[in-house]
């Protein structure tokens, strides 16, 4: 893990598999780039998991919004990734519906549904402003 390189790395896990990724990290020593630090999680795990991280890995937890992480995500990759969000246009049934890619330019507001363990649909009306509807 390079802090300044301009690196990310990723482990994606289950939660049920956290004791095997805490092992991973240690194995690689992966853990001392964030000993003593805090790192930003959000949800229920983040309060489940808390006392686990900071014993086995010396990880202090910052708990922060779910929904406003989620959106302050996706304004970055509208404003920074080229084609990766779009929309589909239906011009006809007969037609197959056409991509069209989109930017920040005239985005807001926009409606964001967040699927996970519940539903939440967000009226977003600008890249800080936005309320469940």
């Amino acid at each position: 893990i390079e802090r300044w390189g301009g690196k990310f790395h990723f482990l994606s896990f289950h939660t049920k598999h956290l004791d095997g990724a805490v092992n991973i990290l240690k194995t690689h020593s992966a853990h001392h780039e964030f000993a003593d630090a805090s790192i930003p999680m959000t949800g229920g795990g983040a309060y489940k998991y808390e006392r686990f991280l900071q014993d086995e890995l010396r990880m202090g937890i910052h708990k922060v919004d779910e929904l406003t992480c989620l959106l302050t995500g996706l304004n970055f990759t509208l404003e920074n990734v080229p084609d990766e969000c779009f929309y589909l246009e239906h011009k006809s049934p007969e037609q197959l519906p056409y991509r069209h890619s989109h930017s920040m330019q005239g985005v807001f507001p926009y409606l964001l549904v967040n699927i996970g363990s519940g539903v939440s649909i967000l009226k977003v009306e600008s890249e800080k402003k936005f309320k469940r509807v």
